[in-house]
């Protein structure tokens, strides 16, 4: 008798909306690796799910167009202080955006918290999971 290995399915919240999915994914992130926020925002800066703080998630949906462009030092330095009048405390080190594409369309996730080697690695499989959620509801 042989049994087949099964996968183990480690999500303890499930929901079949693909914005309450993402933002159990995005929750269960910020949690994991002690972020203060994590926002997926898209190309217009409308906040589209969030863990953690809605109107600071709102604040950071709305600069991560911004913050994604190519600006020179002058600039990210006047809207990180414009940012900054909404979340106290936030700086260029504590603040990452990743730009990625979803069914063509460009999107943002933005991430609060100390700075780490890693965080990189964190926002690839943020993107990851979202990418997941959103293929596994529209199938």
């Amino acid at each position: 008798m042989s049994s087949a290995p099964f996968a183990l399915d480690r999500r303890k919240r499930r929901s079949d909306e693909v914005i309450q999915a993402i933002t159990y994914q995005l929750e269960h992130l910020a949690e994991e690796y002690e972020l203060r926020n994590l926002v997926l925002s898209d190309s217009r800066g409308l906040m589209l799910a969030c863990a953690d703080n809605a109107s600071a998630g709102r604040a950071l949906a709305a600069y991560a167009p911004v913050f994604s462009r190519h600006l020179g030092r002058g600039d990210r330095e006047a809207i990180m202080g414009k940012l900054s009048e909404f979340l106290p405390g936030v700086d260029g080190h504590t603040l990452s955006v990743r730009r990625f594409e979803l069914h063509g369309e460009e999107h943002f996730l933005c991430v609060i918290g100390e700075e780490r080697l890693c965080r990189q690695a964190d926002l690839y499989r943020a993107v990851t999971g979202i990418r997941r959620i959103v293929r596994d509801t529209a199938a």
